[in-house]
């Protein structure tokens, strides 16, 4: 399905809910977001791996972007056509302030978020939904990295790895940065750089060696496109690369979910239309009552789990977080030991490397956990175990909790058809779940960090391992858990505020279409409407249709 078709399919919606009058704002959205959306294409690799020489080869082989710029100076470089060139320059507070080209060699990067370069170069028009992103190298220094990557975690579309040919294998720092990223994007391809200083017999082992490392850790045996940039082929080359990867696909992967969700909750209201097109003025009033107080008895026993629910997610996640984060630090002692041998500097990008990772994998698994726990938690509230008078509410509320049930379990089913990870995407109940929660966590180890290294700093160095051994895990280890503790129970406790009240509003939204719904049917009956029959069948007919556009939908995502 490409953007033209589900263009089509949702202006199609749109269409079978404007017959009931029903608009629906956040599919509008989302179609002009689909107008918008263009692949963010993210060159990654390690300092002077070749990246910003291969971008530049395919702007034309002159130096646009700056080829040698020490690792402190790095930033990420989005490169969009424009036939103004200037560089724009983003801070991380959304504000802007624009330079030429020539200048911007000689102003700090700090304080700013990203680059936007705009080039008048025609090559950029063959790429027109495109954007090509240069990314500082994986050893540009921790912040710029940490800044870098979490930013583009939810944005990039596309990874371009590329790697140093004259290193003969994978860095260290860059296997590290390749099983993070393959957690949350589907599509990375490879690019080895530099080839023109390799013998070409040796090229071949070299590509066989990165496989089997590669293989090792994605589970699938890459291809490697083998280029230098002195080659004019290599031009060539990587326009094919990224001309090759599928905007329809990615543009799938980021929006279909959103629209699933929105089709399935419409679906539910042309439901409760049809459910009650036979009753009489009176009894639509009634039902109307019922949906009234079946929220006020959600609301109720929702408020009184909801404490539980905090402290679960607020003490208990928070908890098996730092846990994990300990676990994972003892687990690496031999390369912390390693890099603290090596110097500060290198101690530093080792546990921030482990930490990261950790943060992502574990605030992963102890929100899902949660989301399933909410699940449960939605079953039991349409059960006997909740008191309410009236068996009619109580059916009205068990009938719309099966509802938002079946969406939410929908959208996560979907989720887990995606390679990637939720928490990097938006939850299928609309929580955006994002790097947020981790960029605080992230801030502060860098703001602490050499004062706990200070605790152990005359070690640093050629000091017996057995010393650094018994330091790190008696002194660093427990005093960098100790610091994160207030952070991240600070972060969790927002984190149980969002959820919560997301997934009340969900519920709520169901509600308040169900009662939209019955008193448009009710204002019907009022003027005398009465081809019931043929209502009926229209209805059947777009509940159908719907039905079969979310199947068509999920279907191309597969």
């Amino acid at each position: 399905m490409n953007k033209h078709d589900l263009q089509s399919k949702l202006k199609e919606v749109n269409s079978l809910l404007l017959q009931y009058n029903i608009v629906n704002n956040t599919i509008n959205t989302i179609q002009k977001e689909i107008d918008l959306f263009k692949a963010k294409i993210v060159f990654v690799g390690s300092f002077s791996a070749g990246k910003t020489a291969l971008i530049n080869n395919i702007l034309g082989g002159d130096e646009i972007l700056k080829e040698d710029i020490s690792p402190q100076t790095a930033i990420a470089t989005e490169i969009i056509y424009d036939s103004n060139e200037q560089i724009i320059r983003i801070k991380k507070d959304g504000t802007q302030s624009i330079c030429s080209i020539n200048e911007v060699d000689n102003l700090s990067t700090e304080g700013f978020e990203k680059y936007i370069c705009t080039l008048n170069k025609n090559i950029l028009l063959q790429f027109p939904d495109k954007i090509i992103v240069d990314m500082p190298g994986f050893d540009s220094g921790i912040e710029a990295h940490n800044r870098a990557i979490l930013q583009y975690i939810s944005e990039a579309a596309a990874y371009i790895f590329v790697i140093d040919a004259s290193k003969g294998t994978l860095s260290k720092s860059s296997i590290d940065f390749l099983q993070e990223i393959q957690e949350y994007s589907q599509t990375i391809k490879f690019v080895l750089t530099k080839c023109d200083k390799i013998y070409s017999k040796d090229i071949t082992s070299i590509v066989e060696n990165l496989q089997d490392i590669i293989t090792g850790i994605t589970f699938e045996t890459p291809d490697i496109l083998c280029v230098s940039s002195r080659e004019a082929i290599t031009k060539d080359k990587m326009i094919s690369l990224i001309s090759n990867l599928s905007v329809d696909k990615l543009l799938l992967q980021k929006f279909g979910e959103k629209i699933l969700i929105q089709i399935k909750q419409e679906e539910q209201s042309l439901i409760t239309r049809l459910e009650n097109i036979n009753f009489n003025s009176f009894e639509i009033d009634r039902s109307i009552q019922k949906c009234m107080q079946a929220k006020q008895s959600f609301e109720n026993a929702f408020r009184q789990k909801k404490s539980q629910i905090s402290n679960k997610l607020h003490n208990e996640k928070a908890t098996l977080i730092i846990q994990d984060i300990e676990k994972d630090l003892h687990s690496q002692i031999t390369s912390l030991i390693t890099s603290a041998q090596q110097g500060t500097e290198s101690f530093n990008e080792t546990i921030n490397s482990i930490l990261r990772k950790s943060f992502m994998k574990s605030s992963q698994r102890y929100i899902d956990e949660m989301y399933d726990d909410l699940l449960i938690y939605l079953e039991k509230i349409s059960q006997k175990d909740i008191s309410i008078d009236s068996q009619d509410v109580a059916d009205t509320m068990k009938k719309t909790v099966y509802a938002l049930e079946t969406i939410l379990k929908s959208g996560k089913s979907f989720a887990k058809l995606k390679k990637y990870n939720s928490i990097y995407k938006i939850f299928s109940t609309g929580l955006a779940v994002t790097t947020s929660i981790i960029a605080p966590w992230l801030e502060m180890l860098i703001i602490f960090l050499p004062d706990i290294i200070s605790l152990i700093k005359n070690l640093f160095g050629e000091s017996k391992e057995e010393n650094l051994r018994h330091e790190i895990e008696n002194k660093i280890i427990p005093e960098i858990c100790s610091r994160l503790r207030p952070e991240i129970n600070e972060s969790m406790n927002k984190l149980e505020e969002q959820m919560i009240n997301e997934l009340y509003e969900q519920y709520e939204k169901l509600i308040e279409n169900k009662t939209n719904e019955l008193k448009k049917l009710q204002a019907e009956k009022n003027m005398h409407i009465t081809e019931t029959e043929e209502q009926k069948n229209n209805l059947r007919k777009s509940i159908h249709r719907l039905n079969e556009i979310s199947k068509e939908i999920e279907t191309s995502i597969n």
